[in-house]
């Protein structure tokens, strides 16, 4: 990935190893419900988001239109850098703005969240700066799932 200088202990410590984008394309090929219009796509540990553009890019392929298609897509990364460029990749030229701390919208704020992020003053409301491991995937909206019986957010 371009743009973000990685030691080795970063990539060894991290495990920073990104998908290259033939084999996004080709894991879409043997999954291509996973691009299909309504289905979304969680990447927990995006990278710089080449899973994440492979899959909006086939949705738009399959007849979605961009903007939906970015609505389609979930994001948890560790690494602030990588969102950075990877939100810049999905979104396009802009202004990207990192909240964390007080900054994060109360509705947002979870365990294991370090960030989210504006892009053109518009809260991305998809795409998190998170430990993995902790983060509940919520996003800032109350999910009830197993006919009711579990509740996350």
């Amino acid at each position: 990935m371009s743009g973000v200088e990685r030691d080795k202990e970063r990539i060894t410590k991290f495990a920073e190893h990104f998908t290259p984008e033939d084999l996004a394309f080709e894991s879409l090929d043997r999954s291509p419900k996973m691009a299909q219009p309504g289905e979304i796509v969680l990447d927990p540990f995006a990278g710089d988001f080449t899973l994440l553009c492979s899959v909006v890019w086939r949705k738009i392929e399959n007849g979605m239109i961009y903007t939906d298609a970015l609505q389609e897509v979930r994001s948890g990364e560790y690494h602030i850098d990588n969102c950075l460029v990877g939100i810049g990749r999905l979104y396009g030229p802009g202004k990207i703005e990192t909240l964390q701390g007080k900054d994060i919208p109360e509705n947002m704020k979870s365990d294991g969240l370090k960030a989210c992020f504006k892009h053109e003053g518009k809260l991305l409301e998809n795409h998190v700066a998170c430990d993995s491991f902790v983060y509940d995937f919520s996003f800032g909206k109350k999910q009830i799932f197993g006919q009711g019986l579990f509740t996350i957010g």
